[in-house]
């Protein structure tokens, strides 16, 4: 098959396609993911949304304590772990830091994964 070929055939397999999607009638609520009024987007196809799942989140503490969390490296030998004293206010991305400082770490494998 020369270059030329495959965009003939591109050509047709375009003309094929334009002729089966003309008359599907796509509005743009489609096009963004917007359901029209009464529709619940349940994928079973019964019209009625799927029950909520109950929370497990525990309620927030109204003081704060000291939790000793112990952090293990998988896989090391000998085993690499650290004991952390943290704040039960402190969010995710605070402890995530606290985490990368204790073991000394520069956040490297972000760098890594962009390359």
């Amino acid at each position: 098959m020369t270059g030329t070929d495959r965009f003939e055939d591109r050509d047709e397999l375009l003309r094929q396609f334009e002729t089966a999607v003309k008359g599907i009638g796509l509005d743009e609520r489609a096009l963004t993911g917007e359901l029209p009024s009464g529709e619940t987007g349940d994928a079973r196809g019964q019209g009625q949304a799927a029950p909520q799942r109950p929370s497990r989140r525990h309620p927030r503490r109204g003081d704060v304590v000291a939790y000793r969390v112990r952090v293990d490296l998988d896989d090391a030998n000998p085993p690499i772990w650290r004991c952390l004293d943290l704040r039960s206010d402190l969010t995710l991305d605070v402890v995530h830091q606290v985490i990368q400082d204790t073991f000394g770490w520069a956040l490297a494998h972000a760098a890594l994964a962009r390359a």
